[in-house]
């Protein structure tokens, strides 16, 4: 009941002239109902506040479930970024690594070619280099080809290896002459060589005239008058 109702009763009842105990029975009705108000009003407040009380802690509770699954997806990815960054890592240095050991077994196998490369080349030079010139000519003899017909085998089989064909003469005619003639000697042998398969990238070819006799008390002699090869250093 509303309390200002009770008041006016209460006044009502006073004018009437009702009896003290009628008035006190009814000052004690009115405490009642104003108690149980208060206590309705109580309870309506409590359950009210309970109820955003409990509204806020499931929203912290919401907000702590999104921050620990934001926390852990960033763990997982940052875990993931660096398991990425070490086998990225480890796949670089192993490929450098596989490069680097082709790269020193290319090169000790180009070594060791090249090593027997020189000793072959070597011999066959000294076996070319007493080949017999016929004086003045700069045909090839069968003896020179047979002799080149080597020399074409090793650089077919070594393509990384380069030679200089080098022609001399003796001091027989001008040294104009003995020029133009060694340099077209040293032209053929390397035609020859081509032509037997040769990369023509790997020979040179060059005339030096009446120069670096190997018999110099007899520069007509006929030793003088020869090729030879020579390895070129790359």
């Amino acid at each position: 009941m509303d309390i200002r109702l009770l008041a006016t009763i209460f006044a009502l009842l006073l004018v009437s002239g009702c009896s003290s105990n009628k008035v006190e029975t009814a000052t004690e009705n009115m405490k009642k109902e104003k108690k149980e108000i208060t206590k309705k009003v109580d309870e309506n407040v409590s359950a009210e506040t309970e109820k955003v009380v409990m509204v806020g802690e499931k929203e912290k509770a919401e907000q702590e479930r999104i921050a620990k699954e934001k926390a852990e997806a960033e763990r997982i990815a940052k875990e993931k970024a660096e398991q990425e960054r070490i086998a990225k890592e480890k796949a670089e240095a192993e490929r450098i690594a596989r490069e680097k050991a082709e790269q020193e077994r290319i090169a000790k196998e180009r070594a060791e070619a090249r090593k027997k490369a020189f000793e072959e080349l070597e011999k066959a030079t000294s076996e070319l280099k007493s080949a017999k010139i016929p004086t003045g000519s700069t045909e090839l003899t069968d003896d020179i080809k047979t002799r080149l017909d080597v020399v074409a085998e090793i650089l077919i089989q070594y393509p990384d290896t380069k030679v200089k064909i080098k022609a001399y003469t003796d001091s027989l005619g001008s040294s104009k002459k003995n020029l133009r003639l060694s340099q077209m000697r040293a032209d053929r042998a390397k035609e020859y060589l081509i032509s037997k398969g040769v990369n023509p990238q790997q020979i040179e070819a060059k005339g030096f005239g009446e120069t670096n006799f190997i018999n110099p008390e007899n520069p007509a002699s006929l030793e003088n008058r020869r090729i030879e090869l020579e390895l070129v250093k790359q």
